[in-house]
C-alpha cells in the first residue's frame, strides 16, 4: 500500500512539473509576441509585428487588434496579405466572425481573405468560398475555386459542378475543374478527355493535376503521355500525379527537378511537391538537406508541403532545417511546419528557437509552439491527407 501511495506521488509530482513547463514555455511564446509588437515601427519588424498581433488575438487578448485593422485597411497589399493570414491562424469562429465585421463593404479585404484561404484552409469558411465562387470578380473566383480544392469540404462540389457549366472563359473552367476533381468529382472525363489533347498549355497543365485525384486505367495512360509533354511544367504536374497514384518512376522524375540546375524549374517541382504522397515529401525533405546545390526558394517549398505530410515522421528532417546554418525562409517555414502538423512529438524543436538571434525565427517559433497544441492540419484539408488517398 505504501509502495502504491509512493507511486502515486511521484506520478503526481511528475505531472505538475511537466503543467509548470508548458505553463513556462507558453508564457515566452506570449512574452516573445509582446516584444515584436512593441517593437518601433520599422519596415523589416511589420511582418513579425502582424503576427505578433496574431498570436495575442488567438490567445484572447485585444493586445495587437489595432496593428491587424491597420494593416488590413492601409491599402498595402503585403501588409494586408500578413494581417489576413495572422488571423485566419486564429482558432474558433472569432477568425471568420472578425473579418465579416469590417469586409463587409470592402471588396479589397474580401479577395484578401479568399486569396488567404488558398494557404490557411478552415472548415468554417465555406459560406466565404461560396461568395466567391458565384462572384462576378474573376480574381475572387479564382481564389475560391484555389482555396475550395485544398479546404476540401465536400459540400461545395455541388456548385462547383454546376458553375462550370456556365462558364464560357476557358481558363476559368479549368481552374473550376481543379477544384472539382481535387474534391472527387465524378463528372470530369469529357472535360479531361478534351483537355488532356488542348493546345493550351494551362489547360494540359491543369487535366494532369486533376489525374492524381482520378484513379482509373485511362486516366493512368493519359498521365504516361503527359509525362513526355514537350513543356515541362505539364511532365511536372503529371509526374506529381502519378507519384500519388504510386508510379516509382515518377519519383525519380520530379527528385531530379526539385534537385536540379534549374532553379526556376526547381521551384515549379518543389510547388508540385504537396500533391504527391506524405512519404515522399519526408523523403525528398531528407534529399534537399543533403544536397548544398538546392536554392532556398524550392527548399522552402518542400518544408511548407511537409508541414501537410501529417502522418509522415519528419523529426529528424526538422531538426536538421532548423540548423543557424540554414538560409533563414527554410528555417521559417520548418517552423511553420511544425506548428501546422500539430505533432506533440516535434514541440521541444522550438522551445530554443524562442530565443534566437534573429526576430523573425523567435516570433515565428512562438506562434508555432502555440499552435501546434491543435495544428492547422485537420483530415480532409490539404491535397495529403489520408481522407484524399485511394
Amino acid at each position: 500500500m505504501k509502495r502504491r501511495a509512493a507511486l502515486l506521488l511521484s506520478a503526481i509530482v511528475w505531472l505538475i512539473g511537466c503543467q509548470e513547463q508548458v505553463d513556462s514555455h507558453r508564457e515566452r511564446a506570449l512574452e516573445v509576441a509582446r516584444e515584436a509588437l512593441g517593437r518601433e515601427r520599422l519596415h523589416e519588424f511589420e511582418y513579425d509585428r502582424v503576427r505578433a498581433a496574431g498570436i495575442l488575438l488567438d490567445e484572447g487578448s485585444v493586445e495587437g487588434e489595432e496593428v491587424l485593422i491597420e494593416a488590413l485597411t492601409s491599402g498595402a497589399e503585403t501588409g494586408r496579405q500578413a494581417a489576413v493570414g495572422a488571423v485566419l491562424a486564429v482558432r474558433g469562429r472569432k477568425a471568420m466572425d472578425w473579418f465579416g465585421r469590417i469586409s463587409s463593404q470592402n471588396e479589397e479585404l474580401k479577395r484578401a481573405v479568399l486569396e488567404g484561404l488558398r494557404f490557411n484552409p478552415r472548415l468554417d469558411s465555406a459560406d466565404v468560398i461560396r461568395e466567391g465562387i458565384v462572384s462576378s470578380d474573376p480574381k475572387h473566383q479564382v481564389a475560391a475555386l484555389d482555396a475550395a480544392a485544398l479546404v476540401g469540404d465536400p459540400s461545395l462540389l455541388p456548385l462547383i459542378e454546376e458553375k462550370m457549366v456556365t462558364l464560357d472563359d476557358g481558363r476559368m473552367r479549368a481552374y473550376a475543374a481543379w477544384a472539382a476533381a481535387s474534391l472527387g468529382s465524378q463528372r470530369l472525363e469529357a472535360w479531361i478527355g478534351e483537355n488532356v489533347r488542348s493546345k493550351l498549355d494551362l489547360q494540359r497543365e491543369v487535366a494532369a493535376a486533376c489525374l492524381g485525384f482520378i484513379d482509373s486505367e485511362w486516366g493512368a495512360i493519359e498521365l504516361e503521355r503527359l509525362r513526355f509533354d514537350p513543356q515541362p511544367r505539364i511532365r511536372i504536374a503529371a509526374a506529381a500525379s502519378q507519384i500519388r497514384h504510386g508510379v516509382t518512376d515518377a519519383k525519380k522524375y520530379l527528385t531530379q527537378q526539385v534537385l536540379g540546375n534549374d532553379d526556376r524549374l526547381a521551384e515549379i517541382a518543389a510547388g508540385a511537391v504537396k500533391r504527391t504522397n506524405p512519404h515522399y515529401v519526408a523523403e525528398l525533405a531528407e534529399f534537399v538537406l543533403s544536397d548544398p546545390g538546392v536554392e532556398w526558394k524550392p527548399a522552402g517549398k518542400v518544408f511548407e508541403a511537409l508541414g501537410w505530410a501529417r502522418e509522415a515522421e519528419a523529426r529528424g528532417a526538422l531538426e536538421r532545417a532548423l540548423s543557424p546554418e540554414r538560409h533563414e525562409e527554410v528555417r521559417l517555414q520548418s517552423i511553420w511546419a511544425i506548428g501546422w502538423r500539430g505533432r506533440s512529438d516535434e514541440r521541444d524543436l522550438l522551445e530554443p528557437l524562442m530565443e534566437d538571434t534573429s526576430v523573425a525565427i523567435r516570433v515565428m517559433a512562438a506562434w508555432a509552439w502555440l499552435y501546434n497544441k491543435s495544428g492547422g492540419y485537420a483530415e480532409g484539408t490539404g491535397f495529403l491527407s489520408s481522407d484524399r488517398s485511394f
